[in-house]
């Protein structure tokens, strides 16, 4: 830890401060800091994505997850400036308390607000939705493709190498080779 950059860059900083300085509390750190940081990392984020997106455009893709027995769905976007930008991770806990379920209807509605809102700064900059196999995210693709006609939707195989490779590690000989 003391060699890291940014541990030595703390303490630059650190040796700066007046006297009288004195460090936020948790409360400050959780509550405006973390906003402030998020609100910082989103508008960088977008900005990397709609950078030059007329020309290449941006990639859209999500996955549903379950942390915690917290279900959620990360919505993710790449560009050539952005390889991998988080655009939201939606705690899908309460539209399944009410009887709802992670369906494509849902999971379709999740993406359309993120596709409109890069589509009104630079149009039709999205092309491609990539998703995992599961047949609620694909048929989610599917209706995405009819609302957004340039948008195509294709089956993402790193999800299925990321298993085969889980598997593979499970074996004691692969396990101790890794």
């Amino acid at each position: 830890l003391d060699s890291h950059h940014k541990f030595q860059r703390i303490l630059t900083y650190a040796k700066q401060a007046p006297k009288n300085y004195t460090p936020p509390n948790g409360n400050l750190v959780a509550g405006k800091l973390l906003d402030l940081n998020y609100e910082i990392y989103k508008s960088q984020t977008i900005e990397m994505l709609l950078k030059e997106a007329d020309i290449y455009v941006i990639s859209f893709f999500g996955d549903g997850a379950t942390i915690k027995k917290s279900p959620l769905m990360n919505i993710l976007a790449s560009s050539i400036h952005e390889p991998a930008g988080c655009l939201s991770i939606v705690d899908c806990s309460g539209h399944l308390a009410s009887d709802g379920t992670k369906d494509a209807s849902f999971i379709s509605n999740l993406f359309v607000p993120h596709i409109k809102a890069m589509v009104a700064k630079t149009p039709k900059c999205t092309d491609l939705i990539i998703f995992d196999g599961a047949s609620n995210v694909q048929k989610a693709g599917s209706l995405l493709e009819v609302q957004f006609p340039h948008l195509s939707v294709i089956h993402g195989a790193e999800h299925v190498v990321s298993l085969f490779y889980s598997d593979v590690f499970r074996i004691k000989e692969f396990d101790l080779l890794k």
